[in-house]
């Protein structure tokens, strides 16, 4: 894609994700899906992981480590570094992807979308939030940004990591700690806008899977007798003519799901 140089930066862990699935399940998913685009275009990708066994940001492979522990505080440590990284040494880049191992992407659909919108102050995710005062923020499972965007949030942290805080009703300051709440709220001090991109939401517990019988575990998911579709054909059936750019793949059948759209886009 002429324009287009993007690099995406993934979430990864060696612990658990949703359903007690080995991270490193999704990540043999994702190499699947890296090695496709290898051979359709020229995006980077990179995991991004927290280690104590290094003493600075240690690059090995695909494989992208800070110093810190594996916590869901230190995504946001993950991620800056992350920025600071490719604002430094990808100076080709023009938009950065920070997405998870528990997603899918069609990259060729992405690229394409990419090339039609605004090439600078561009946020590109599923938008929540922007209630109760609060900023809207971009979904930390995955959101495109231009890369003068990253820009600023790298000089927002030029100095090393710091606090980001929002009003409390008494207006005190409260200290932001989830990654994608953070970065709602520096989108809103440099007044940059979301521009929406709906993702499809395979999560079992979603309402969009509530017709669903296979995931029924009479803890979480009760037997019901409007839950009476298979999983697998309405999957496939589901997606034949489908044409998105975004899924939610945390469910335990998500090496089917990776299998089924990996065969639909590439």
């Amino acid at each position: 894609m002429t324009g287009i140089n993007l690099v995406c930066g993934i979430i990864a862990t060696h612990g658990e994700a949703t359903n007690s699935r080995s991270c490193d399940g999704f990540k043999e998913q994702w190499l699947k899906v890296i090695e496709k685009n290898k051979k359709i275009n020229n995006v980077e990708f990179y995991f991004l992981y927290c280690s104590p066994d290094v003493k600075e940001v240690t690059i090995n492979g695909m494989d992208f480590i800070v110093p810190g522990e594996e916590s869901v505080a230190n995504i946001i440590l993950k991620t800056v570094y992350f920025f600071k990284y490719v604002l430094e040494n990808k100076k080709e880049c023009s938009h950065v992807l920070r997405t998870n191992l528990s997603s899918f992407y069609n990259f060729p659909l992405l690229l394409e979308k990419l090339e039609s919108l605004p090439k600078s102050k561009l946020v590109l995710g599923s938008k929540g939030g922007g209630n109760a005062g609060r900023p809207s923020f971009p979904s930390g499972s995955g959101t495109v940004y231009s890369i003068d965007v990253i820009t600023k949030i790298g000089e927002y942290y030029k100095d090393g990591m710091k606090d980001v805080t929002r009003k409390g009703r008494r207006g005190e300051d409260l200290v932001i700690r989830m990654d994608d709440m953070i970065m709602g709220a520096l989108l809103a001090k440099y007044k940059i806008g979301i521009t929406h991109l709906p993702y499809v939401n395979l999560q079992r517990l979603c309402k969009f899977m509530s017709h669903i019988k296979d995931f029924v575990d009479e803890k979480k998911i009760k037997s019901s007798p409007t839950r009476n579709v298979s999983f697998r054909p309405w999957f496939t059936n589901m997606i034949k003519n489908e044409n998105k750019i975004h899924y939610r793949c945390s469910n335990p059948d998500f090496e089917f799901i990776f299998e089924k759209l990996m065969e639909r886009y590439y």
